[in-house]
């Protein structure tokens, strides 16, 4: 007897990730769509090329002059008059597009010559505009002639604002104007001298160790039904080999000539030219999503391509020092997570080969030391007030850090918005370096990093707290550690109805409002670079101890001592500066204002991930339970990021596979297992019956429903990659203990099941 919940797969629409089609099928006019196909089924192909382009591909282009322009790194694409114009005339929507463009000829002086002639010297006919206009400086032009106050400030009015309300009345629609009239010579300088986003990366070829049948155990003893009747077990064996299939899907290929002519591309030469991509404007490796990646590829049995993803994000360590935060030179400026240990160490769990982990320790402790220096690594001391401080006693943590004051190049156009009233370039810079920060958090972005003068988002009052603590500078200038901002103005919070919506006009219009400046919650205020984050030393503390596991592994026994003192030493500072005892949770730590983040976050509880051998930090993992249960993080669709609904995407109401995914297996570590499956249901809950629903596996999810969740400054997104690797652990986890019966309603119950059990 078969119970097939939805109808034979080959004739499904499978996901909506972008796939490249060959250049030679995609439209001839430059538009939105150009790379989009959510609706028909893939049918794997080799990228063709044409004649056309293989001859691009070849030999250094030449000018009529006969002058050969020698290979050389560029910014073209991410840097520039040519890139700050595209940008902020907004031709795409999504600023990502351009700076993932491929140039289709190495001749720069020719391509900016161009530009110059056919863009800069273009006169629209009905603008009234002057020629050679340069549309970089949108911002000094934009702030002050098309913003108008909205109500009469004085400088003694009361309130906790210090400047004027301020209200966007044509920035926005003369953009769009201009956008309109400079489209059409855009679209043709485009169509000449860029191949479209993606081009460098190669769709329809197949991992070399991908089955169709995984022989793992997941596929031949956890998830085999126990007879016709066993229906649950069918449904959630359907799933895995769904979630088996869409690796096939997100699998790229980088082209050769990204490492033979690296100047025409935004994209980082690879040691292991075989990928997988997140999905959707994803078209790179990101550095934290990786580790997701791999466990739903050991699931599913494909041993050497985690070897090969691990390998190459090892390689970028020892090119650069660090992991940047994805495979573009754009994010050459910060990182993510960090998570390579950890996935080595999921790796060597299967392997155990000795000779590999041998080979790639180097890469690991060189990351390490990255993130365990100056200006990542901080010191903080006790002070029993503001002038006697215990100098001797030093608590060491890592931060979320850029010192790059610029705008993000993939945002562009949406962070010079959000600095648009910032007059003080020192503070302006301040405010992109926070930005940049948080996206290296890859909590991007979120109420979670907002501090003013009240203390973290939603507060009235910074509470006191009897113990206090400094930073040191430790030789670093006043800049690095960043001045004060000032507070943006509040007005009442708005609702976004875009935010959910996959339509790219409707979630424009979201994204406009997002970054105008009648919002509550403004990104002007993230100070991510003054904040000690909890996940990040937990995540840190994982490091050392694989680190020293490692070692000892190898014969070492004294670096095996070494990282477990620095575990030591890293969980005491924990328990000192982050354990809230109030509240029964680990919390951020602002050094600045020096107050607690916000309680009540899903990154609160991340400290349940760490397995470890103090006792004390064990104890307080048992109150970080209970308050886990209590707390109202736990929703019907998941653990919920924040409580806080902002519009942005790290916020209520979307759930992330990560975050559900660390939680839910530490406390499965931690024997909680019956808390672990009522948590791991409702997350394989929500997947399953979103997919069932839209054919698609989603980025985010809604923690009040069964569906995609929203917001942020991109549309919601479709692949995908941590989201699959979850779901394939979760069943590896707890195979047919999972019941994919449960409706919202059952949901619901679940819920309250959970508060009544604790």
């Amino acid at each position: 007897m078969s119970h097939s919940p939805t109808p034979n797969s080959a004739d499904m629409e499978i996901d909506g990730t972008r796939y490249m089609e060959p250049y030679s099928r995609r439209s001839s006019t430059f538009s939105a769509d150009f790379t989009i196909d959510e609706t028909k089924e893939y049918v794997p192909e080799v990228h063709a090329l044409t004649e056309e382009e293989k001859a691009s591909m070849g030999a250094t282009t030449m000018l009529s002059s006969g002058y050969s322009f020698e290979e050389e790194n560029t910014d073209i694409l991410w840097h520039g008059v040519i890139f700050e114009n595209v940008q902020c005339l907004r031709h795409f929507k999504d600023s990502k597009e351009f700076v993932d463009h491929v140039l289709k000829t190495s001749a720069v002086p020719l391509i900016k010559e161009s530009f110059n002639q056919q863009v800069l010297n273009y006169q629209p006919s009905s603008s009234g505009l002057k020629s050679s206009m340069s549309f970089g400086n949108t911002q000094q032009r934009t702030k002050h002639t098309q913003l108008k106050l909205v109500e009469p400030y004085t400088p003694n009015s009361p309130g906790p604002s210090t400047k004027p309300r301020l209200k966007n009345i044509e920035s926005f629609p003369k953009i769009a104007n201009l956008n309109q009239q400079y489209k059409s010579v855009l679209d043709q300088f485009m169509k000449s001298y860029f191949f479209n986003p993606g081009f460098e990366l190669m769709a329809g070829q197949t991992p070399p160790d991908w089955k169709e049948e995984p022989d793992t155990d997941l596929f031949t003893k956890i998830l085999v039904p126990s007879d016709d009747d066993d229906i649950h077990t069918e449904f959630l064996a359907y799933f895995a080999k769904e979630l088996n299939r869409l690796w096939k899907i997100l699998y790229r290929v980088q082209h050769q000539d990204v490492s033979q002519q690296p100047c025409r591309y935004s994209f980082i030469p690879l040691k292991h030219p075989g990928i997988f991509v997140p999905g959707g404007r994803f078209r790179e490796i990101y550095y934290w999503d990786s580790f997701w990646i791999i466990q739903g590829l050991l699931c599913c049995g494909m041993v050497q391509s985690s070897i090969n993803l691990v390998e190459t994000l090892a390689d970028l360590v020892d090119k650069y020092g660090f992991i940047p935060n994805g495979t573009r030179k754009y994010y050459l400026t910060r990182s993510q997570p960090p998570l390579l240990t950890p996935m080595v160490h999921e790796i060597y769990t299967v392997t155990k080969d000795k000779k590999w982990l041998q080979s790639i320790l180097p890469s690991l402790t060189k990351e390490y030391e990255y993130w365990t220096s100056p200006p990542i690594q901080v010191s903080i001391v006790k002070c029993v007030d503001d002038q006697k401080c215990d100098n001797d006693k030093k608590y060491k943590f890592a931060r979320y850090f850029s010192s790059d004051g610029s705008p993000r190049p993939e945002s562009f156009y949406e962070d010079r918005m959000t600095a648009l009233l910032e007059d003080d370039q020192n503070l302006r810079e301040n405010i992109y370096r926070n930005i940049r920060a948080t996206a290296a958090s890859g909590w991007d972005f979120s109420s979670r990093w907002y501090y003013d003068e009240n203390g973290a988002y939603g507060n009235h009052k910074i509470p006191p707290r009897k113990v206090k603590y400094n930073v040191l500078e430790e030789g670093k200038s006043t800049e690095e550690l960043l001045t004060l901002m000032e507070k943006a103005s509040i007005a009442e919070n708005i609702e976004f109805d875009g935010a959910m919506s996959v339509d790219e006009e409707l979630f424009d219009e979201f994204a406009q409002t997002r970054i105008q400046f009648t919002n509550e919650f403004s990104m002007a205020c993230l100070d991510t670079c003054n904040v000690v984050p909890i996940d990040l030393n937990i995540f840190l503390c994982k490091v050392e101890g694989y680190l020293s596991e490692f070692c000892l592994e190898l014969g070492d026994k004294e670096k095996a001592d070494k990282y477990k003192q620095c575990q030591t030493e890293r969980i005491d500072s924990i328990l000192e500066v982050l354990w809230c005892d109030e509240s029964q949770q680990f919390r951020d730590w602002n050094f600045r204002y020096k107050c607690y983040g916000n309680p009540n976050m899903a990154s609160n509880f991340i400290p349940l991930w760490l397995e470890c051998d103090h006792e004390e930090f064990n104890q307080k993992k048992e109150l970080l339970v209970e308050t886990l249960c209590q707390c109202g993080v736990v929703c019907g669709g998941g653990i919920v990021t924040t409580l806080h609904d902002t519009g942005e995407q790290w916020d209520y109401p979307n759930c992330w596979a990560p975050l559900n995914s660390i939680i839910i297996e530490g406390l499965h570590q931690m024997g909680k297992d019956e808390y672990a499956l009522k948590l791991a249901k409702l997350w394989i809950n929500n997947n399953y019956h979103t997919y069932l629903a839209s054919k698609k596996m989603h980025e985010k999810y809604h923690c009040e429903r069964y569906g995609g969740g929203g917001g942020g400054e991109y549309k919601p997104q479709f692949g995908f990659g941590w989201t699959n690797g979850v779901c394939l652990k979760l069943l590896q986890m707890f195979g047919r203990q999972l019941k994919i019966s449960q409706t919202e309603q059952e949901a619901q119950q679940t819920i309250a099941n959970i508060s009544n059990d604790k």
